[in-house]
């Protein structure tokens, strides 16, 4: 199952390398393909959950966005936590995308959230979204980045 979920990973990575943007499925498959491979590092110390509405698959994300919240959620979360908890949801509001990810790790401080994985964050969104995006933070029982995308894209950019 290892290889399988690497296999995958690693050809979905190398064939969209010169791409900017990806489709939300793309990248929630891609999602499910990483996490899969951390649930075999981390075995009975991580559970996920993603759920992705029907209606967004199709729209286009700066590629790399979501597996980066991500991997921030596994850094900054569950490394830290003896049993640790990643969801990841995402829909359409009005004319938005929203993106949550969410971790059972401790609450985020102002060094986690000017970090370098979300600073690379930030600057593919001011390049790909200008202002177009905006960026919250919840310390609730699950700690969570949510980001807004306010530009519904759906046909792949010509860059």
């Amino acid at each position: 199952k290892t290889i399988i979920s690497l296999s995958e990973f690693f050809r979905y990575t190398i064939n969209v390398r010169n791409k900017k943007y990806s489709t939300i499925k793309e990248a929630s498959y891609i999602i499910q393909k990483y996490l899969e491979i951390e649930k075999i590092r981390f075995e009975e110390r991580l559970n996920f959950k993603i759920n992705v509405e029907e209606d967004v698959l199709e729209y286009y994300i700066p590629r790399g966005i979501l597996q980066k919240l991500v991997e921030n959620a596994i850094k900054k979360g569950v490394e830290r936590v003896k049993k640790g908890i990643i969801e990841v949801f995402i829909k359409k509001e009005e004319e938005s995308i929203l993106l949550k990810v969410s971790n059972n790790g401790p609450e985020l401080s102002e060094n986690q959230i000017m970090g370098f994985a979300l600073r690379n964050i930030y600057d593919n969104l001011n390049m790909l979204f200008e202002d177009a995006y905006s960026v919250e933070f919840e310390n609730d029982k699950l700690k969570s980045i949510i980001l807004r995308l306010n530009k519904l894209i759906k046909h792949e950019p010509k860059i």
